[in-house]
């Protein structure tokens, strides 16, 4: 529900993600890479990269200097 500050968040940070640094990822890389990022943090590139299919460390390290947080 849009009303929801959360989801208002979360679609914010999304759209402004799509702008910035994930036009070329896909949704399923996308949520993996939220996925990966929730369980190892933000330190753990390498690791982070292992979990999302075709992308690099340095693809997982440009999008999150890309993430408005």
């Amino acid at each position: 529900m849009l009303c929801d500050p959360e989801a208002r968040y979360l679609k914010r940070v999304t759209h402004a993600a799509a702008q910035a640094g994930f036009s070329n990822w896909n949704r399923r890389d996308f949520n993996a890479f939220v996925k990966a990022a929730e369980k190892w943090g933000r330190s753990a590139l390498p690791d982070i990269a292992a979990e999302v299919d075709g992308k690099s460390e340095e693809d997982v390290r440009s999008s999150f200097a890309a993430l408005p947080c």
